[in-house]
């Protein structure tokens, strides 16, 4: 009987790190472990610089990929190698990204609406989403911030904006699963 049970626990150390399935984006070609992102705007709002650099701590703070917010501003042109954080009152996304799916650049573009930037946790947990984006994960099934979905009332308006995310394992996972990939590519060259 003991043994049965302590093969079932074996079993099941194997399985459930198995269970946690990442998924990636197949749009860069990251050459370095470092990202700088510019504001699009010099007048961008204070609430949306101040929570991305608390994400660029936080996601620092990991030891993979650096983040970096840089000072100044630019517009994003299409593609041109920078990436960027703007604002947008498109009122069909709290956040989105756009990245060049051709790999010829190595920009991705973040836009967040401006509806959430009076919502602290609502703006960080959306941006770090967008942020990990910019990486190169995908949506998941998985709790996490790839599995971020922001809830609202019937008239659009944030609602139960009460908690901030972390990463989770499974968000942990693919980046590092990326990061290790990047250096293993800096290696062969």
């Amino acid at each position: 009987m003991y043994d049965f049970i302590r093969i079932s626990i074996s079993l099941l150390c194997c399985i459930l790190p198995c269970s946690i399935a990442f998924n990636l984006l197949d749009i860069h070609n990251r050459t370095t472990a470092r990202m700088g992102i510019y504001p699009c705007r010099i007048d961008l709002k204070r609430e949306m610089i101040n929570t991305m650099n608390e994400i660029v701590i936080d996601y620092n703070n990991l030891n993979f990929h650096k983040l970096q917010l840089h000072t100044g501003s630019t517009y994003p042109l299409g593609f041109n190698n920078i990436s960027t954080l703007c604002d947008t009152d498109d009122k069909r996304y709290f956040g989105f990204m756009r990245y060049d799916y051709s790999k010829k650049y190595n920009d991705t573009d973040i836009f967040i609406n401006n509806d959430i930037l009076r919502t602290p946790n609502t703006l960080y947990n959306t941006l770090y989403h967008e942020v990990l984006h910019a990486i190169g994960l995908d949506h998941t099934n998985n709790t996490g911030f790839m599995n971020y979905s922001v809830s609202t009332d019937i008239y659009g308006n944030v609602v139960n904006d009460r908690r901030k995310l972390y990463m989770s394992v499974d968000d942990f996972k693919g980046v590092r699963y990326l990061y290790r990939r990047q250096m293993r590519k800096n290696k062969q060259k």
